[in-house]
C-alpha cells in the first residue's frame, strides 16, 4: 500500500489531471485482477477457502486504501476487481448454491460458467471449508455442465493486458 500511496502523491504533487491518475489506478487494478484471477485458474492448489478469505482480505485493505485518497478511488477498485471478487466468492460459499442457473446468473454476474466450473472442479476444502458445505457434489458437477453447455461465453482466462477505457468499464 505504501507505494501506491507514495506514486499517488507523486502524481499529485506533479499536478497530473486526476482523470490521468484515474485512468493510471484503474488500469493496475485490473492488471491485478486479471493477473491473480488467472494465477487461481491454472494453479488448483490454490482453490480452497483460504485463498477466498485472503483475497476479500486484501481487496478490504485496497478499498481502505483508496477511500482515504480520493473519492473516485473507491468505485474504481470495487468495479475492476469484480473477477478476483466473484471467484473468491465461489471459493468461501457454499457450494450447493450452484445447483440453481438462476440464483447464480444472479451472483454472479462477471464469471461465465466455464470459469465457474473451472474452479470448483479445482476446489479443495481445508480448514475453512470443510464437510457436506464445502464439497462439490455430482448434482453440482452435473448443474454445472448444463451452464457450461447452454453459455456462449467459454473464456476461461482474462487478458491483463486489455486497456481500460474508462474508470468505470
Amino acid at each position: 500500500m505504501s507505494k501506491l500511496s507514495s506514486y499517488y502523491e507523486h502524481f499529485e504533487k506533479i499536478d497530473l489531471p486526476q482523470i490521468v491518475i484515474n485512468l493510471l489506478y484503474a488500469q493496475i487494478f485490473y492488471f491485478i485482477n486479471a493477473s491473480l484471477f488467472n494465477h487461481i485458474i491454472e494453479k488448483a492448489e490454490l482453490c480452497k477457502a483460504a485463498t477466498g478469505f485472503a483475497i476479500k482480505m486484501t481487496i478490504s485493505q485496497l478499498e481502505e486504501w483508496a477511500s482515504k485518497q480520493h473519492d473516485i478511488l473507491l468505485p474504481l477498485i470495487r468495479g475492476q476487481f469484480d473477477y478476483i471478487t466473484e471467484a473468491a466468492n465461489v471459493l468461501v460459499i457454499d457450494k450447493s448454491i450452484f445447483l440453481s442457473e438462476e440464483v447464480v446468473a444472479s451472483i454472479f454476474v462477471k464469471l461465465n460458467p466455464v470459469q465457474i466450473k473451472h474452479i470448483l472442479a479445482s476446489f479443495s476444502p481445508d480448514e475453512y471449508a470443510s464437510g457436506e458445505r464445502a464439497e462439490v457434489s455430482d448434482a453440482v458437477v452435473q448443474a454445472l455442465d448444463g451452464h457450461v453447455f447452454k453459455s456462449a461465453d467459454k473464456t476461461l482466462l482474462l487478458n491483463p493486458n486489455n486497456f481500460v477505457i474508462t474508470p468505470n468499464s
